[in-house]
């Protein structure tokens, strides 16, 4: 699992280069950079070349799902995506009076039109209890895509650092397994519940 005992060294791992407690990596396409400085416990954005970053919570270290939507940016920006074509912690209103919702990552099209919703979570229970919270609930997805943002695609994204032994991969296999098994059981619960009007 991807949190901050292991950060420093993924960071390597994808280039980032470290001065002290600073890590960074330019995108010279893009004439952009991430940072994150581990003396402030900070992910520093591009908010500077138009990145939007909706919620400041998103930019410490408190959860590890936040170095997993880091991890996301810098493949986005490595993929050649534009800074002020992302957007993080976007809100939205689902209904009428209703109080909205929130994605981690919102991509943006060249027209500033919603293109890609991207729900990043931990590996392990929250990422199976989500899924299976996602899978069963219909109405609201359909909420989601008729309603909110009009995205093209909404997904589930994570990150997993390669287990070091043959035993722990083969437990992560085995938890794979588990959730493959979880999702076929959401999708056969949903195929026969009752239709709704």
């Amino acid at each position: 699992m991807l949190k901050e005992e292991n950060f420093k060294s993924v960071l390597e791992s994808l280039g980032f280069i470290g001065n002290d407690d600073i890590f960074t990596k330019k995108f010279d396409t893009l004439q952009t950079e991430l940072k994150v400085d581990f003396k402030n416990q900070q992910l520093i954005y591009p908010e500077n070349n138009g990145f939007i970053v909706n919620e400041k919570q998103t930019c410490n270290f408190k959860q590890n799902e936040k170095f997993v939507v880091f991890e996301c940016v810098h493949r986005l920006l490595s993929q050649g995506y534009k800074p002020n074509h992302i957007e993080l912690e976007p809100k939205w209103q689902v209904g009428h009076g209703a109080s909205g919702g929130r994605a981690d990552i919102l991509i943006k099209d060249n027209n500033d039109k919603a293109l890609l919703i991207i729900e990043c979570k931990t590996t392990g229970s929250e990422l199976n209890s989500r899924y299976v919270a996602f899978a069963l609930d219909k109405e609201g997805k359909e909420k989601r895509f008729s309603r909110t943002l009009k995205a093209s695609i909404e997904r589930i994204k994570t990150i997993t650092i390669k287990a070091p032994s043959k035993q722990e991969q083969d437990n992560f296999a085995l938890e794979v397994e588990k959730l493959e098994q979880t999702i076929n059981q959401a999708n056969e619960i949903i195929q026969k519940a009752p239709k709704q009007k």
